[in-house]
């Protein structure tokens, strides 16, 4: 699929631009390719700071989508049982406007999203 092989391609590229520091790895990347006629496409991995669990300045970009979103997806255990949520910051519209962000588990920001 021309998509998914571009889709790929560019989130190649977001990783290799991560390896620069130090203070942040990128670890268990994976995406898969998107059913035909699908125009979104998502792909995963494990952002990590060794700086106090602080993501500072964390963007994306692509040539190939109108849209980038970085979303946090935290792991919560209640009573054994496993559930996501998903943890949306906005990480500004270029480089010049990029703020400082606490990656950690602030629950009034936590919103419920069904991963499916």
């Amino acid at each position: 699929m021309k998509f998914g092989g571009a889709f790929i391609f560019s989130f190649a590229l977001i990783l290799a631009s991560c390896g620069g520091s130090d203070a942040v790895t990128v670890s268990d990347a994976w995406a898969r390719s998107s059913p035909a006629g699908v125009t979104m496409g998502a792909a995963y991995f494990d952002i990590t700071s060794v700086d106090d669990d602080s993501l500072v300045a964390v963007s994306v970009s692509s040539d190939i989508a109108a849209r980038a979103e970085i979303h946090e997806v935290v792991k919560v255990m209640d009573i054994g049982v496993g559930s996501s949520e998903m943890h949306d910051h906005d990480m500004g519209d270029d480089a010049s406007e990029m703020h400082d962000h606490d990656m950690g588990d602030d629950a009034s920001e936590m919103h419920d999203h069904d991963m499916g």
